[in-house]
Protein backbone atom coordinates (compact mmCIF):
# COMPACT_ATOMS: atom_id res chain seq x y z
CA UNK A 1 0.00 0.00 0.00
CA UNK A 2 2.41 2.50 1.05
CA UNK A 3 4.55 1.69 -2.74
CA UNK A 4 1.21 2.45 -4.33
CA UNK A 5 0.65 5.79 -1.95
CA UNK A 6 3.87 6.80 -3.22
CA UNK A 7 3.35 5.76 -7.35
CA UNK A 8 5.07 3.12 -7.59
CA UNK A 9 3.59 0.85 -9.84
CA UNK A 10 2.28 -2.17 -7.69
CA UNK A 11 0.62 -5.64 -8.35
CA UNK A 12 -1.72 -6.22 -5.85
CA UNK A 13 -2.18 -9.75 -4.92
CA UNK A 14 -5.96 -10.20 -2.53
CA UNK A 15 -7.19 -13.17 -1.71
CA UNK A 16 -9.64 -13.34 0.93
CA UNK A 17 -9.95 -9.54 0.99
CA UNK A 18 -12.15 -8.00 -0.88
CA UNK A 19 -10.78 -5.67 -3.84
CA UNK A 20 -12.97 -2.76 -3.11
CA UNK A 21 -12.22 -1.81 -0.06
CA UNK A 22 -8.52 -3.04 0.16
CA UNK A 23 -7.19 -2.61 -3.29
CA UNK A 24 -4.22 0.29 -3.08
CA UNK A 25 -4.96 4.03 -3.67
CA UNK A 26 -3.78 5.20 -7.01
CA UNK A 27 -4.37 4.52 -10.52
CA UNK A 28 -0.63 2.60 -11.26
CA UNK A 29 -1.46 -0.74 -10.16
CA UNK A 30 -3.40 -4.03 -11.11
CA UNK A 31 -5.80 -6.29 -8.78
CA UNK A 32 -5.17 -10.06 -8.69
CA UNK A 33 -8.21 -11.83 -6.96
CA UNK A 34 -9.40 -14.73 -7.22
CA UNK A 35 -13.90 -14.87 -6.10
CA UNK A 36 -14.11 -17.61 -3.72
CA UNK A 37 -11.23 -17.51 -2.14
CA UNK A 38 -12.09 -17.82 1.63
CA UNK A 39 -9.40 -18.33 4.21
CA UNK A 40 -5.24 -18.77 3.61
CA UNK A 41 -3.03 -21.63 2.92
CA UNK A 42 -3.48 -24.67 5.24
CA UNK A 43 -0.11 -25.70 4.56
CA UNK A 44 0.52 -29.54 3.25
CA UNK A 45 -2.84 -30.42 3.92
CA UNK A 46 -4.39 -28.24 1.72
CA UNK A 47 -5.28 -28.48 -2.01
CA UNK A 48 -5.01 -24.96 -2.74
CA UNK A 49 -8.28 -24.92 -4.49
CA UNK A 50 -9.87 -22.32 -1.38
CA UNK A 51 -6.84 -20.22 -0.64
CA UNK A 52 -3.82 -17.85 -2.23
CA UNK A 53 -2.65 -21.04 -4.31
CA UNK A 54 -6.36 -20.85 -6.83
CA UNK A 55 -4.23 -17.59 -8.11
CA UNK A 56 -2.59 -18.54 -10.92
CA UNK A 57 1.23 -17.48 -11.41
CA UNK A 58 0.76 -16.75 -14.96
CA UNK A 59 -2.24 -14.49 -13.89
CA UNK A 60 0.04 -12.56 -12.14
CA UNK A 61 2.81 -12.63 -14.06
CA UNK A 62 0.80 -10.92 -16.86
CA UNK A 63 -0.31 -8.08 -14.65
CA UNK A 64 3.39 -7.32 -13.77
CA UNK A 65 3.99 -7.72 -17.80
CA UNK A 66 1.01 -5.02 -18.59
CA UNK A 67 1.85 -2.98 -15.95
CA UNK A 68 5.65 -2.76 -16.43
CA UNK A 69 4.59 -2.51 -20.53
CA UNK A 70 2.17 0.35 -19.75
CA UNK A 71 5.06 1.95 -17.90
CA UNK A 72 7.70 1.49 -20.23
CA UNK A 73 5.18 3.42 -22.76
CA UNK A 74 4.35 6.00 -20.75
CA UNK A 75 0.50 5.60 -20.37
CA UNK A 76 -1.50 6.23 -17.64
CA UNK A 77 -3.34 3.34 -15.97
CA UNK A 78 -5.89 1.60 -18.44
CA UNK A 79 -4.06 3.12 -20.94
Amino acid sequence: HLAALVGVPTVAILGATDPVLNRPFGDRHRIVHRPGITRACAGGSCEHSACMGAIPAGEVLGAVLDLAGEARRGEPHGG
